[in-house]
C-alpha cells in the first residue's frame, strides 16, 4: 500500500496551531487533522494560569508522546516564571534554632553551651549578634540542626 501525504492547509484555534494534511493511499482518501504544540512564554498571572490548565490536561501522557515533551516545557515555563516573581529566600537561621527549642521544650538556658553565656544566647536570639562559626558547629552537633540551615546568613 502507497500513502501519500499532503499539507491542505494550516490555521490557529486559540493558542493552538492547526494543520490539516490530506493523506492518500491506493484504497482511501483522509482528511487528518494534526495538533501542533504551540508553546508561548509566561508573561503574566493570566499565562501561568492558562499553562497550568494545559499541563493539567496532558499530565498523564504517555512517555514519548508530543504531550510528553510539552509536559516538559511547560513545566520549565513554570518553574522559570515562579522562581522569578515568587522567590523563596533562605531561610533564618534564628528561627530555625527557635523551631529546633520548641521542639525539644528547651530554653534559652540550654543553649548556653552552644552559644555561650546567657547574655550572649539573648544577643543572638534577638538579631543583636550573629552566629559565629564555632557556634554554627555546636549547634548542628549538640541540636542537629541542618549547617544549610545555620549557615544561610554567615
Amino acid at each position: 500500500m502507497c500513502y501519500i501525504v499532503a499539507r491542505y492547509f494550516a490555521y490557529n484555534k486559540g493558542k493552538q496551531s492547526i494543520l490539516i494534511y490530506k493523506v492518500f493511499s491506493d484504497t482511501f482518501a483522509q482528511t487528518m487533522e494534526i495538533n501542533i504544540m504551540s508553546i508561548n512564554s509566561i508573561k503574566d498571572s493570566e499565562g501561568l494560569r492558562e499553562a497550568f490548565g494545559r499541563l493539567e490536561l496532558v499530565y498523564q501522557a504517555k512517555e514519548g508522546t508530543t504531550e510528553a515533551d510539552e509536559i516538559e516545557i511547560l513545566v520549565t515555563l513554570i518553574e522559570a516564571y515562579e522562581n522569578k516573581h515568587f522567590p523563596i529566600s533562605a531561610a533564618d537561621p534564628i528561627d530555625g534554632i527557635k523551631f529546633r527549642m520548641e521542639q525539644q521544650g528547651l530554653t534559652q538556658k540550654d543553649l548556653e553551651p552552644f552559644i555561650g553565656s546567657s547574655g550572649r544566647v539573648s544577643e543572638v536570639l534577638n538579631h543583636e549578634r550573629g552566629l559565629s562559626l564555632p557556634m554554627v558547629k555546636r549547634l548542628h552537633e549538640g541540636l542537629n540542626i541542618p549547617y544549610e540551615s545555620l549557615l544561610s546568613a554567615v
